[in-house]
């Protein structure tokens, strides 16, 4: 909450993306919105395929200062589209994980999950299943830090301002 804070500094609500593998998360981020004094507008998704376009058009018209996504399965694999429509939107919004910065986003702050995991994850969603098959496909998927660190490596590295002030 404390970046968005400072990509949105005049954000009084804040819009958390929800389906039914996230809405854990939407109970950990409003306790931690209150304590920041914002208010959390919950977007939730029932279904997929989810309409973002609808969605993000409500939040950009209702001028909510700023959006986050949870981690789930279903927005990771629609990182790409859903980045593209937060753009298009001119919400500032915060992502879970670096994959989305990878693809545009704005920022994104989360765990260092192995991405294995999470593709296998979207698998097993798609297929109904969970399938322990051939895990080639998911094998050439870049795994723990290390491409974490190589992909650091070609970003600037910048402290926000408030943390900046906290060490000073």
């Amino acid at each position: 909450m404390e970046l968005l804070k400072e990509i949105a500094p005049k954000a009084k609500r804040i819009a958390i993306l929800t389906d039914p593998f996230t809405v854990d998360q939407l109970k950990m981020a409003e306790s931690t919105a209150r304590t920041f004094g914002l208010r959390l507008q919950p977007i939730q998704f029932k279904t997929p395929p989810y309409d973002y376009a609808a969605a993000l058009e409500k939040v950009a018209k209702e001028r909510t200062g700023a959006a986050l996504v949870t981690v789930g399965p279903i927005f990771f694999r629609d990182r790409a589209r859903l980045v593209e429509t937060a753009t298009q939107q001119r919400i500032p919004t915060m992502f879970p994980l670096p994959e989305f910065a990878d693809v545009g986003g704005l920022i994104a702050y989360g765990a260092n999950l192995d991405a294995t995991e999470v593709l296998r994850a979207r698998r097993e969603l798609e297929d109904g299943e969970d399938d322990r098959g051939d895990d080639s496909a998911l094998d050439s998927a870049p795994r723990g830090s290390d491409h974490r660190i190589a992909r650091c490596a070609r970003r600037p590295l910048t402290t926000p301002p408030a943390a900046a002030r906290r060490r000073a």
